[in-house]
């Protein structure tokens, strides 16, 4: 256990607002989040947490009610999810301009006692203000074992559902990103991740208990909005998706000298890094840190890969420092041999509650204090886990085992193609055989893709028909949807 390991393991920390509180009394004027709307010190941050928990007060919310915050505001949606911590309330977040029916559905399940949205809910601004330094000084804080929120999935595989956390699984999740991706309180990081997932605030919030700075946009990353942050911000850290980060490795391509001197720092998450893309970014920035971070909403951040020591595409690193993780084969038995495959389980204090309101699906993921996750992987003899596939995306031709991810990696070694994904189709001869859907460019041709997948792969593993579309479904954080893409 290292220095920084070890300074988590002996705090005493119970949330996120117990943590950002301790910021605020050490650097009060430091500015905590800058925003499309507004600029946030940790001050004001905290002062607008404390007014917004004094309101719910007044109004005779009780504890353990739900709170739905858009993400409309982002400042306002950050400072009431602190201020509902605060309070002992349970946030529900949910992304700005989602449908109806889908939020429909979360508003049926959870049943908030008070809903704020853009159009038509209540307004963050009449919750954030009214009160003074003095009433800031003695604060009492949620207990660590209490209901904090209530977060959706991205539906990856099918219908999203719904996670429950407390305070200390949202808490242990962060921490596992501080420890492992070496933030502190000189990061300035810049993100554009969908903050209604935990993938999104997961980030931010790790940077504010570290009392660091975080600046947000919803726009997506390009050299010269990156060029601008970095002037005005001194930004030190990108956190992104990995689709974010390969249309900057292919920015940068022609343009290495301009990418801004202050980043050190950068973070890839919610998928794979493709190696080549993984090996691009260090011969273009060989002194930025490339983090790349998995994990699921149930489980928070569980394996951390430094690229630098490993290219290899499908690694996804080592277990985080609150992160037991384990492979179990089909008969729950713990895989101790590097090599083999299984299926991904851990432990850990970063764990979820439970599923919201579903305590079958809980009982079938949840084993004990374990968490069954719906990936296949295997570790190799140096500890460092390396991704195969979900479990329902493998595809068994005639008894061989095809993995979506060796495909599209040969895929993308044509030029000719932007994107592709992937999937299965049922054969009367062999049960299952390999598609792929591709977005093309003007250097395409069908045939040089043919020739390159022949090359690259084994004769069953090259794809039985190739399917053109205008663009690949990804979830928001980046994640290939296969299931819309099936036959």
């Amino acid at each position: 256990m290292n220095r920084k390991e070890q300074e988590w393991e002996d705090r005493d920390v119970s949330s996120y607002i117990k943590e950002i509180y301790a910021r605020y009394t050490e650097n009060p004027d430091k500015t905590a989040l800058i925003t499309v709307e507004k600029e946030l010190t940790y001050r004001e941050l905290v002062s607008g947490a404390v007014s917004f928990s004094e309101k719910l007060k007044k109004l005779k919310i009780k504890k353990k009610s739900r709170i739905l915050l858009e993400t409309s505001d982002i400042a306002g949606y950050f400072t009431a999810f602190l201020g509902s911590m605060l309070f002992g309330a349970v946030v529900v977040p949910v992304e700005a301009g989602m449908s109806i029916y889908r939020l429909n559905e979360i508003i049926n399940t959870t049943k908030p006692a008070l809903i704020f949205l853009h159009n038509n809910g209540e307004k963050y601004s009449d919750y954030l203000t009214g009160t003074t330094d003095a009433e800031l000084n003695s604060r009492s804080f949620p207990d660590e074992k209490n209901d904090a929120a209530i977060i959706s999935t991205t539906g990856t595989t099918g219908r999203p559902s719904l996670i429950l956390h407390t305070n200390a699984s949202l808490l242990a999740a962060a921490e596992n990103l501080v420890a492992g991706t070496n933030i502190n309180s000189d990061t300035v990081m810049l993100t554009n991740m969908p903050v209604y997932l935990s993938t999104g605030f997961l980030r931010v919030m790790a940077v504010l208990i570290s009392g660091g700075t975080v600046i947000f946009t919803n726009k997506a990353y390009n050299g010269a909005m990156i060029t601008k942050c970095a002037d005005l911000y001194k930004v030190n850290r990108l956190s992104m998706v990995s689709t974010s980060l390969s249309a900057l490795v292919d920015e940068y391509m022609d343009k290495r000298d301009s990418f801004p001197a202050s980043i050190r720092q950068a973070e890839s998450v919610a998928s794979v890094l493709p190696g080549n893309i993984s090996l691009a970014f260090h011969r273009l920035f060989p002194e930025v840190t490339l983090y790349n971070v998995y994990g699921t909403t149930e489980a928070g951040c569980i394996l951390i890969h430094d690229t630098a020591e490993n290219y290899e595409a499908d690694c996804i690193g080592k277990p985080a420092i609150n992160a037991e993780v384990m492979l179990l084969d089909e008969n729950g038995k713990k895989i101790t041999e590097p090599g083999s495959y299984g299926h991904v389980a851990v432990s850990g204090s970063m764990n979820m509650k439970s599923y919201y309101k579903k305590k079958s699906l809980t009982e079938k993921v949840m084993k004990g204090d374990l968490i069954i996750i719906n990936d296949i992987a295997y570790f190799d003899q140096n500890g460092y886990y390396h991704f195969v596939s979900r479990v329902g995306d493998i595809i068994n031709v005639a008894g061989q085992k095809i993995t979506p991810l060796e495909v599209e990696e040969a895929a993308l070694k044509y030029a000719g193609i932007d994107d592709c994904a992937c999937t299965k189709a049922k054969d009367a001869n062999v049960g299952e055989v390999p598609v792929l859907y591709v977005v093309k460019n003007e250097k395409y041709e069908l045939s040089e893709l043919q020739k390159t997948l022949t090359e690259n792969l084994e004769t069953y593993r090259v794809p039985r028909e190739i399917y053109e579309i205008g663009k690949i479904p990804r979830t928001a954080t980046g994640k290939v949807m296969r299931h819309i893409l099936g036959i």
